[in-house]
């Protein structure tokens, strides 16, 4: 039986981010994007994990907790150094952590807004497509 190192808690992020990225590159170069998608995706979620761990902070969806505002109302959200994160959604919970954590003069930083950009950019109208005709197009001899 192979044993390992215990991995240092605030370590662990940053190292699946790296298999996940390492996957895939390799997926991308044997021609299955669809996976190479996946993983990619996902090495850039660890990743921003990553720096909120290293800055002592539980990564979403740990630490969703129960706070008193100043004003005596109760609300559950992600405490941060900014405040708090209310949205419940760990996805959008850690790019907003991320950016808060994030050195801005780093170029790091310049990568994460375009890749978050992309991430959170929707789709405003569905594609038109053309009417099919009734009769099939005939081949050209």
């Amino acid at each position: 039986m192979i044993s390992s190192l215990p991995i240092r808690e605030d370590r662990k992020w940053y190292y699946l981010g790296l298999r996940h990225l390492r996957m895939a590159f390799r997926l991308m170069r044997s021609g299955y994007a669809d996976g190479a998608v996946f993983h990619a995706y996902h090495g850039y979620e660890w990743v921003l994990s990553a720096l909120i761990a290293a800055k002592g902070y539980p990564v979403p969806p740990e630490g969703w907790t129960t706070l008193r505002l100043p004003t005596g109302r109760v609300v559950q959200a992600y405490p941060s150094p900014q405040g708090m994160i209310p949205d419940h959604n760990a996805h959008k919970a850690r790019i907003v952590f991320f950016d808060q954590l994030a050195d801005r003069t780093e170029s790091y930083y310049r990568d994460f807004n375009r890749l978050s950009r992309r991430d959170s950019v929707k789709a405003s109208a569905p594609p038109k497509i053309a009417p099919c005709s009734a009769t099939p197009a005939r081949p050209t001899p």
